[in-house]
């Protein structure tokens, strides 16, 4: 469990580096928070901003490497750029192509791998042999944190939701 601290602290980090995405009221008792504006569509950019300012500065500088074919591997290379270091994204080779190009537009480095390799290497925590700093996609701690920042934002413009539908 991720304590609200924990939260509160990955939040107040990303916050000058994420939009504060717009509530959009549609019918009665119904809100849509536009996370589809943050720059890379997604509220990835979130926990990936999260998890690289909490790593150490000589760890940054060593850049960021992830796992993803879709969302997250755009968000990890969006924060490299935005923070000044290298990133490459262990991706499937069948991942789709606006995502490659995604991660590409950003400046980072696509590592195109059959299925069974990625998910071996992924395993086999073959991303300890590599230069980069890993951010695991969805297992990190800083990178949960940094996302609840979301739900921080929801409490704060509307108190009294009752439910949250992602």
């Amino acid at each position: 469990m991720i304590s609200m601290e924990v939260v509160r602290a990955a939040a107040a980090g990303a916050a000058a580096h994420v939009l504060r995405s717009p509530l959009l009221a549609l019918e009665e008792g119904t809100h849509l928070k536009l996370e589809c504006l943050q720059p890379t569509g997604s509220f990835k950019v979130r926990g990936f901003f999260a998890a690289a300012l909490n790593l150490p500065p000589d760890r940054l500088r060593r850049g960021l490497i992830t796992v993803s074919a879709g969302n997250a591997a755009q968000a990890c290379a969006y924060v490299a750029k935005n923070l000044g270091v290298r990133c490459r994204v262990v991706m499937y080779d069948t991942a789709p192509v606006t995502k490659i190009d995604g991660v590409k537009r950003w400046g980072a480095v696509p590592i195109l791998m059959p299925r069974d390799k990625m998910l071996d290497w992924l395993a086999t925590e073959g991303w300890r042999s590599e230069s980069e700093s890993f951010i695991h996609p969805f297992a990190d701690k800083e990178v949960m944190a940094g996302h609840g920042g979301l739900g921080r934002e929801l409490l704060e413009e509307l108190p009294s939701g009752a439910r949250v539908v992602v």
